[in-house]
């Protein structure tokens, strides 16, 4: 199920595919940085109108203002519409990350890193290089295999994407909140902290 409190239901997903159905009563548009709807297939940000949304936050005048527009909801998240009806959920559009001016889902890059197999939690983040230049950090929790294999499972499920130089870490457990999702600052910070040369 795809939705939230202030819209209810949007879509639904049956099955091991990798989009949903947009409900009755729901309609949705995937738009561009300025608000133009973008053609299918096209990854942005989703809006939506349901027969049951809200139109606003009580007392709070700038949520609402952010998020509610011209009879939309802004949910925050990225997305692809395939067509009118079929909804692909890609992830929290604050957690995207730019890299060399590719943009990337963290979900999308830890669902890969999992799919290798051998590994018990991960977590993606970008991390500066030596250069301030952001680079992907991949951190996993209670691996199998030796790090060589682990790299090469890991390279492989990424043959199909350009994501470029990354980093490969290992950490005692991967920070997340009290339900489940990640803390991408505290993952930052540990990822910056595990590839500090030690004295």
């Amino acid at each position: 199920m795809y939705g939230s409190n202030e819209a209810g239901y949007v879509s639904s997903m049956r099955g091991n595919v990798e989009f949903g159905s947009v409900w009755p009563g729901a309609q949705v548009e995937v738009v561009g940085d300025r608000d133009q709807p973008l053609p299918f297939g096209e990854m942005g940000r989703i809006r939506v109108k349901t027969d049951c949304m809200v139109e606003g936050y009580l007392n709070d005048p700038e949520a609402t203002a952010r998020v509610f527009r011209n009879g939309w909801f802004y949910s925050g998240d990225l997305g692809i519409l395939h067509d009118a009806r079929r909804l692909q959920v890609i992830g929290r559009g604050d957690d995207l990350l730019n890299i060399g001016w590719n943009k990337f889902s963290p979900d999308m890059l830890e669902g890969l890193t999992l799919a290798a197999g051998g590994i018990g939690d991960v977590g993606v983040c970008s991390v500066p290089n030596a250069d301030g230049i952001e680079e992907i950090a991949i951190a996993v929790s209670d691996p199998r295999g030796s790090p060589q294999e682990l790299l090469e499972r890991i390279t492989y499920a990424f043959r199909d994407i350009e994501i470029g130089r990354f980093h490969l870490l290992r950490l005692d457990r991967i920070p997340r909140n009290a339900n489940g999702k990640i803390q991408r600052n505290c993952l930052k910070d540990a990822a910056i902290r595990s590839m500090r040369p030690r004295e």
